[in-house]
């Protein structure tokens, strides 16, 4: 059985994780981990045989939320990508992003029977994924109107990117990222969800800056799938 510290899907960071224990999780407190997620045509488990479920639905298999309920943790979002563009994509499928009460509660629910024996699921399902700890940087604001757009920011010299500056389109949340636990090196700066009325043209958004990932986001498909971003800072 695959276990979450040594999965198939990323490289877990070691080094930021290890930081945490030897700071004694000083100033611990709510994390948001963020996820991009992309997944296998067909689920393929430990023994190497391709199997007739997708990879998603592997990966529903999986869903911890009943863990994260449990530890007083909230599912902020998951949706589905519908359109994206910008040069950092490895076609992303899903986006989620889970508030935790802590880093520790965190690293202790990853680590009971229930979770563990589930994960062979996401190990299945999984083809790659980031893993980012985040902060938000904005409140949270419902926005009932327009198309939910993810707009992530990857580590440049150059300013910051400004969500605001794409028209027609309303900030729901913006998030700092101290840094990812799981993925393949990559340094994100930052993400964003924002509400844009009219068509969403995901290239256009994409050419305002060469540093930027754009989702064009859909909760169509699973009734697991919520948009509670800006409630979940609210509510912290």
């Amino acid at each position: 059985m695959a276990r979450p510290e040594n999965p198939r899907y990323g490289t877990m960071n070691t080094p930021l994780v290890m930081k945490w224990f030897e700071e004694k999780f000083e100033n611990d407190g709510t994390v948001w981990f963020f996820n991009l997620m992309k997944y296998r045509p067909f689920a393929i488990y430990d023994d190497g045989v391709v199997t007739n479920i997708t990879g998603i639905e592997a990966d529903d298999l999986y869903n911890p939320s009943f863990n994260i309920d449990e530890m007083g943790g909230m599912v902020a979002y998951i949706g589905v990508v519908v359109d994206q563009a910008g040069s950092h994509n490895p076609d992303w499928h899903r986006i989620a992003t889970v508030r935790y009460p802590s880093r520790k509660e965190t690293l202790k629910m990853f680590a009971t029977p229930a979770f563990v024996e589930l994960h062979e699921h996401k190990d299945a399902g999984m083809e790659f994924t980031v893993c980012a700890q985040t902060t938000p940087s904005s409140p949270g604001v419902v926005v009932d109107k327009g198309q939910t757009v993810i707009i992530v920011e990857h580590e440049s010299t150059d300013a910051a990117f400004d969500p605001t500056s794409v028209a027609n389109s309303h900030l729901v949340a913006s998030f700092d990222v101290e840094g990812a636990i799981m993925g393949d090196g990559r340094v994100l700066r930052s993400w964003h969800q924002i509400q844009v009325e009219g068509e969403v043209d995901v290239r256009k958004i994409a050419a305002l800056s060469p540093h930027i990932s754009v989702m064009l986001m859909t909760l169509e498909g699973n009734p697991d799938y919520v948009d509670n971003t800006a409630l979940s800072i609210q509510t912290a």
